[in-house]
């Protein structure tokens, strides 16, 4: 079928064909033509020339007039339009719940790859494109040798689908491609995708899942304790994602070590909260695990590495002075020595730095904070002021002067300052920001009771026939074109032969 992308363009031929044969035609009539004289034509009457029938234009205009129709054909756009084999876009709902699994034993990922590999195979599609709504630009192009064959269909889908807990822009209708049927296979349990279901034009939905009960590890923190150095506060949460009153048996473990365990009662969509101490003895991950366990396996527990409880060994420059070293000491996160010597617990820290005062800049490799030399005297003249906390992000008391490299504009040897509370809390913070992370907090998040929600909303089921897609469209601009131009070339070369 052939089609237009700008049909009003051909009204133009209305006018445009009679127009060039008039032109011809008056060019002829006007010609000039040769006689051996003019005196012969006195006695001719002036007007006899006017009842003399014109004759027929140049036969050429007929070359031009199609020249000049391809041209017009060509803005016009012209297309070939044929119904061909379907081309299908998969879009995959690939979050964490499809990994729910199911009273028949199968996880709904499982289940969705059985049914959509079936689908496809049935389909005899020319082309089939699988594409996460979880990370942005991964596809997988089905080969066309696996199409036909549902087995072949299936493990080429098992072999590239996986769960991602990524959250990703969902494409707007205008970006899905218009000669392409698209598909949704989902679960209905994100919000966001059951909107989106309903703002694009979808052909066909394949929907799984019927579990509607879940509980989760959503936080799992410790943080130094102010009580004591040896030891850190933990706290766990749990959410019910669930419909109904649940009980789960919470167990909090360090290596061999039980830290907490407690039986706890909450009711539907409530988020339960307990807190632990946590002994500094040894790096074993810290593991906080429910039971019994339920749909979703993967929320039943969460882990926290332990390893950046370790003190943080931190060469010091004895030249900086006993009020910084003496706030370095007392921060629970770090390990002072003096430069240069060897750190007992390097071997396990997670990082290490350098507190220097030297009067030229240090190059030794490490994170550094550098403090040169300064006439105190003036500065406070001056009426500097000390910095808070909240200001050891400023340019104008601490600037990266290099990546991993921070030089202090302020004097932290100002006996003034060292008896304020602000000093130890800008050490800490420099500190902090030095390192890039808390060294007084930790924690594993994994989201609120709102995410352990693994209740399908049912979806408007679409078929092919619903919504009409696209044909296949072959541009004949090109060939319009290429014909115009052969044809103005043959009329330039009868030009040139006949002169």
């Amino acid at each position: 079928m052939l089609g237009w992308s700008a049909p009003l363009a051909l009204l133009s031929l209305l006018a445009l064909v009679p127009w060039l044969r008039w032109l011809h035609r008056q060019r002829e009539s006007e010609s000039e033509l040769r006689v051996p004289a003019v005196f012969l034509w006195r006695s001719i009457e002036a007007d006899a020339g006017e009842r003399r029938a014109r004759g027929d234009p140049n036969p050429r205009w007929r070359l031009r007039a199609l020249v000049a129709a391809l041209f017009v054909i060509a803005i016009a756009g012209p297309t070939l339009e044929y119904d061909g084999s379907p081309v299908i876009d998969v879009y995959l709902d690939d979050g964490p719940t499809l990994g729910v699994r199911e009273s028949d034993g199968q996880t709904r990922l499982s289940t969705a790859l059985d049914l959509l590999a079936a689908e496809i195979a049935a389909s005899s599609a020319a082309e089939v494109r699988l594409i996460s709504l979880t990370r942005p630009g991964r596809v997988l192009t089905l080969p066309g040798s696996a199409r036909g064959d549902e087995d072949a269909v299936r493990r080429e889908l098992g072999g590239w689908a996986t769960l991602s807990n990524q959250r990703a822009p969902l494409p707007a209708a205008a970006q899905l491609r218009r000669d392409a049927e698209h598909w949704l296979v989902t679960d209905g349990v994100r919000p966001t995708v059951v909107a989106w279901a309903t703002a694009v034009p979808l052909h066909r939905t394949i929907q799984i899942g019927r579990a509607s009960e879940n509980a989760a590890i959503v936080h799992l923190s410790v943080r130094r304790s102010a009580l004591s150095q040896n030891s850190l506060r933990g706290i766990v949460r749990i959410a019910n994602g669930g419909t109904q009153a649940t009980r789960r048996q919470l167990e909090v473990r360090s290596g061999d070590t039980t830290l907490l365990t407690e039986e706890i009662e909450f009711a539907a969509s409530a988020v339960a909260e307990s807190s632990f101490s946590v002994p500094l003895a040894g790096p074993s991950p810290l593991i906080a695990s429910i039971r019994p366990g339920d749909a979703l396996a993967d929320d039943d527990a969460l882990e926290l590495d332990m390893q950046v409880a370790s003190p943080v060994p931190v060469d010091f420059d004895p030249a900086c002075g006993a009020f910084l070293r003496a706030a370095l000491e007392a921060h629970p996160g770090l390990e002072v020595t003096r430069a240069g010597a060897h750190h007992p617990r390097s071997a396990k820290a997670t990082s290490a730095f350098q507190v220097s005062c030297a009067t030229t800049r240090p190059d030794s490799g490490l994170r550094t904070i550098w403090l040169p030399p300064r006439d105190r005297g003036a500065a406070r003249a001056t009426g500097e002021r000390f910095p808070g906390a909240e200001e050891a992000l400023e340019s104008s008391f601490v600037e990266e002067t290099a990546p991993d490299f921070w030089l202090v504009k302020v004097d932290m040897t100002s006996p003034e300052w060292a008896r304020q509370l602000e000093y130890p809390k800008f050490v800490a913070a420099l500190v902090n920001r030095a390192l890039g992370r808390d060294l007084l907090g930790w924690s594993a998040v994994t989201g609120d009771a709102g995410s352990v929600d693994v209740r399908p909303t049912p979806l408007a089921s679409h078929d092919t026939s619903e919504r009409g897609v696209t044909p296949a469209r072959e541009d004949l601009s090109g060939f319009a074109l290429t014909l115009a131009l052969l044809f103005l070339l043959v009329d330039g070369g009868l030009v040139w032969s006949r002169s």
